[in-house]
């Protein structure tokens, strides 16, 4: 009889014995028949049978521990664009989805030869563990995914869809202009974040890798693209950061030719939306008696030409072996081919390229913000800033509006009020 019930087990797919060890906090539903009697009511089958349920129980029990070790000595990073909202950690890039997750575990079982417990058991441990696939960030839209479940009012959305399309005819017009060199039109962006060494060595799943990231400049007058390489080590993700590339690309084209400039870009807080790029700007702005405009996309809506670049530099490394950070600066200089074509320039930073622009005295405007009390406009709501030459900030919350002088009074820096930090 036991010799039966083994046979009917194994034919099952060890799945009510498996349940058994799906975590609490999941929705797996109520025991098994076979472990509530175990726990309850005597067994039909007497206590031989009862002794093989335990043993069997134990060696589920094992194989579930063994899958814990196993999750516990990948190496997981933090979100680097949700920090604030979610504890979540992600596994480093390389890994893709859950079912390579899954074919790696099976492998390991093989290797210790255990036994792999089901897609299904695995996939609540890694649930229960907090622990998910990264998955690059991308322009979705959560009000127009809200009107595609019905949760989100007709009204509302051809609003935001006007939003959208005022913006992208502000883009259109700046285009026109900057073909005609009447501006410098720029689009900024930063790509997904890549890791080192990028090998298929499975044992290179198990150390921790070195994060590089790419901040793109896409100068829409010349198609004249610049990516700004650097790694954990160099800088972190911060507005010094990203004012540090900015700046310096476009102290270049001022220097050549002193005209408008126009810069694109979505509304991430910490890379475009915050007073520390603001007082960079408008220090460029007073340095070269130029005007600088920085214009946002429709939450959502913010493709732009800088995801073509990550795109095609992604496709171009896909399947080579990358081992430094100067391997994806050759990389992006090889990406873009073709007869007529510029090549993309791809510089490889180094910390005496960052400044640090966040020194209470390097900032005219202690914020950016539209407005002063709680029902009043917030930095979000922001859709154009102007720095102007007379060292003041002008802002609209709506490309239709008027120009609004920031309800901030400007001080001036201990260092001289056309002060761009140096490395110090």
């Amino acid at each position: 009889m036991v010799g039966r019930w083994l046979q009917k087990y194994r034919a099952i797919g060890s799945a009510d014995n498996e349940a058994s060890i799906v975590p609490a906090n999941s929705s797996s539903g109520a025991a098994p028949s076979s472990i509530t009697a175990e726990r309850g009511n005597p067994s039909p089958e007497g206590p031989n049978t009862a002794n093989s349920i335990r043993r069997v129980r134990s060696s589920v029990q094992m194989r579930a521990e063994h899958l814990c070790r196993f999750i516990d000595t990948f190496p997981k990073l933090p979100s680097h664009y949700c920090r604030s909202t979610t504890e979540k950690q992600y596994l480093q890039t390389d890994i893709r989805s859950i079912g390579k997750f899954y074919e790696l575990y099976k492998s390991q079982c093989e290797q210790d030869n255990v036994t792999p417990l089901s897609r299904f058991v695995f996939d609540q441990h890694v649930k229960s563990k907090n622990v998910s696939i990264f998955t690059p960030r991308k322009d979705q839209c959560d009000e127009c995914f809200q009107f595609r479940m019905n949760s989100l009012s007709q009204e509302k959305h051809d609003f935001h869809i006007k939003l959208k399309n005022r913006a992208r005819e502000e883009k259109e017009n700046d285009k026109l202009l900057a073909k005609e060199k009447k501006i410098h039109l720029l689009c900024v962006d930063v790509m997904a974040v890549q890791m080192l060494p990028n090998i298929e060595a499975s044992i290179a799943y198990y150390k921790m890798k070195l994060a590089i990231h790419n901040y793109t400049l896409y100068n829409l007058e010349n198609n004249d693209v610049l990516n700004c390489w650097f790694t954990e080590c160099e800088a972190s993700l911060e507005a010094s950061t990203f004012a540090s590339c900015l700046v310096a690309e476009l102290e270049r084209l001022l220097s050549s030719s002193v005209r408008e400039v126009v810069i694109l870009s979505d509304g991430c807080s910490y890379q475009n939306k915050n007073n520390v790029l603001a007082n960079a700007l408008l220090a460029v702005s007073m340095n070269y008696k130029v005007t600088i405009h920085q214009k946002y996309f429709e939450k959502g809506h913010s493709q732009m030409e800088a995801d073509s670049v990550h795109s095609l530099v992604e496709r171009t490394a896909e399947n080579l072996e990358l081992f430094l950070p100067h391997d994806y600066d050759v990389v992006a200089k090889m990406a873009r081919k073709g007869p007529g074509t510029v090549l993309y320039r791809s510089k490889l930073m180094t910390i005496e390229d960052f400044k640090d622009f966040s020194k209470p005295e390097f900032l005219r405007y202690e914020s950016i913000r539209p407005g002063n009390k709680p029902h009043e406009p917030t930095v979000n709501d922001l859709k154009w800033l102007r720095y102007n030459p007379g060292g003041t900030i002008d802002f609209k919350i709506d490309f239709d509006a008027e120009f609004l002088p920031l309800p901030r009074r400007p001080k001036k820096t201990s260092r001289g009020s056309l002060h761009v930090p140096s490395n110090e």
